[in-house]
């Protein structure tokens, strides 16, 4: 799924969910019949969501959305006059990536939103998506000219700090789990285990070096060059991303010299120059207000559960897993792991 097509799906998702909240709230069937054809009407003729009604019957409303001419449903919602949304179901699933780039951009386009502060939960994870957030938090910085702070949680090490560091600023609890700025690979191997099985696999490939890392035998010095090669690799565009961030804070060479993989308590963090300072979230909440200019005490915009949201709908999120813990932990070879 391409990222254009992804944020169709999401425009589509989130529509059908906002009409059917607000037909939902309808004083009397009629109003909610109303609302659904007026405010489809709107949308395409704005070309900007396709939803159909697909079943019609008192007291009962089925509505369809769909990806442009796509036959295939995106998603459908079931209303009941008096009894609100009965019946949902999400064919799409929108990546989590672009979730995380909607909420910051919403947060960007916002002329309430003064600050950000980003709370990151996560021992980090897939190398890609740690890079995507970061580049993300980075171009919203450029463009919103917003300050954008990051609260560490318990954990915020390897692709969680990698992301920490595209913030204007860093706030740790003493005893927040940071740093492990490295890279690390790993497999079982279990040639022994197929050989007590009786077991001979066969391997067919395009090149000598398609099937590197096979658990079915022992790498050759060849492929442990390859692979060292590419951790290296990788783990100097992470000191690279880190000394970008901290520009003016931390030179490529002190980031180089804490890169060894170790992970560091908040406190230590601070004394090598990889957090700002030490606080809690009203901390940083107090921080990134500050930084924008707002006097007195901050209002916060931060989602409320009272009910499930799209979200919920969609990846079965809870509160104890953040969304950019859910977006780093896919599987994946090479890590920014702790």
């Amino acid at each position: 799924m391409t990222p254009i097509d992804a944020e169709r799906k999401l425009r589509e998702l989130s529509f059908l969910h906002e009409v059917a909240q607000l037909a939902s709230s309808a004083r009397d069937w009629d109003e909610m019949l109303r609302i659904v054809i007026d405010r489809t009407t709107d949308a395409m003729r704005a070309e900007v969501s396709s939803l159909y009604l697909l079943e019609k019957r008192e007291g009962l409303l089925r509505l369809v959305a769909t990806n442009g001419l796509n036959p295939r449903a995106v998603g459908r919602a079931t209303l009941r006059f008096g009894e609100g949304i009965t019946g949902w179901v999400a064919n799409a699933r929108v990546p989590l990536l672009v979730r995380l780039r909607e909420e910051l951009k919403k947060a960007a386009d916002d002329a309430k939103v003064r600050a950000v502060v980003l709370r990151i939960n996560s021992p980090g994870g897939a190398i890609a998506p740690s890079q995507e957030i970061y580049e993300e938090i980075r171009k919203v910085r450029s463009k919103s000219k917003k300050p954008i702070v990051a609260s560490l949680d318990s954990v915020a090490a390897s692709g969680g700090f990698y992301i920490a560091s595209a913030c204007d600023q860093i706030v740790s609890n003493p005893g927040s789990i940071t740093g492990s700025i490295g890279v690390i690979l790993q497999w079982m191997e279990i040639k022994d285990l197929v050989s007590w099985a009786k077991m001979k696999p066969e391997t067919i490939t395009s090149g000598a070096l398609k099937d590197t890392g096979s658990p079915y035998r022992d790498l050759t010095d060849a492929e442990r060059a390859y692979l060292q090669r590419i951790t290296t690799q990788l783990h100097a565009q992470f000191i690279h991303a880190v000394a970008v961030g901290r520009k003016g804070k931390m030179s490529e060479d002190e980031v180089a010299r804490v890169a060894d993989g170790r992970i560091f308590t908040g406190e230590e963090a601070l004394a090598l120059k990889l957090v700002d300072r030490l606080g809690n979230l009203d901390d940083a909440v107090n921080l990134a207000a500050r930084l924008a200019g707002v006097r007195g005490k901050p209002g916060l915009i931060y989602p409320r559960r009272r009910q499930p949201t799209l979200l919920d709908l969609l990846s079965n999120t809870t509160d104890s897993e953040s969304l950019i813990d859910r977006a780093l932990s896919r599987r994946a070879g090479f890590l920014y792991r702790w």
